[in-house]
């Protein structure tokens, strides 16, 4: 028989085997990371898109801020603009710019109270401004994973910067308006960072 015509030994067949178990080892492990980079790469951008879209909402409600005081569940006068008084509660204001549809309030107007829970920022609103009961209408979370959530409030005659996280009536009295004439806030992300925003108001 000539060498041509030969067959391959075991040896070779074997040597063949584990050439192509480690061919097959690499490209699995190839594919394998290529798939999870790609799960991060999506997870990223989910977590981008909800920051994006909790940063639009934040900016529409301070942006859509209206002069309106209101008496909560106690009778109490609150303030249109409410901030940083009880636990958690880190915004609370009167917004209007709602479509309602004809059963509803015709204004428009509505209370909005953003708190943390357990690092979720969630949404409260109110439909009806002088509420008779505590429990609010309609709530979301905005988004998850918030480390910190912070506001500064800016006077219009001597720009002065108050403390993070409080307005109430002792602020807004010293505002025509009673209102600030910007709002400074910032938000921190596990994921993301921190992000900064500045929002002016209209007199």
């Amino acid at each position: 028989m000539r060498a041509s015509e030969r067959g391959l030994t075991l040896v070779e067949v074997l040597v063949a085997m584990l050439i192509g178990v480690f061919v097959a080892y690499i490209a699995f492990s190839v594919l394998s990371v290529s798939s999870s980079a790609r799960d991060q790469i999506r997870v990223a951008e989910q977590d981008m898109v909800s920051l994006q879209r909790a940063i639009a909402l934040i900016n529409d409600d301070l942006r859509s801020i209206r002069a309106r005081s209101i008496q909560d569940e106690f009778g109490e006068a609150q303030p249109a603009l409410l901030a940083g008084v009880e636990r958690n509660q880190l915004l609370e204001l009167t917004r209007g710019g709602r479509y309602r549809p004809q059963n509803m309030m015709a204004s428009g107007l509505e209370r909005v109270r953003y708190r943390l829970n357990d690092e979720q920022l969630v949404r409260d609103v109110w439909y009806q401004l002088d509420r008779v009961r505590a429990e609010p209408t309609h709530s979301v979370v905005v988004i998850e994973g918030v480390k910190r959530l912070e506001f500064r409030y800016i006077l219009k005659n001597d720009r002065l910067l108050n403390d993070f996280d409080r307005w109430s009536y002792e602020q807004s009295a010293r505002s025509p308006s009673g209102l600030p004439s910007a709002v400074e806030w910032l938000i921190e992300t596990e994921r993301n960072g921190e992000v900064r925003q500045f929002v002016t108001f209209q007199d």
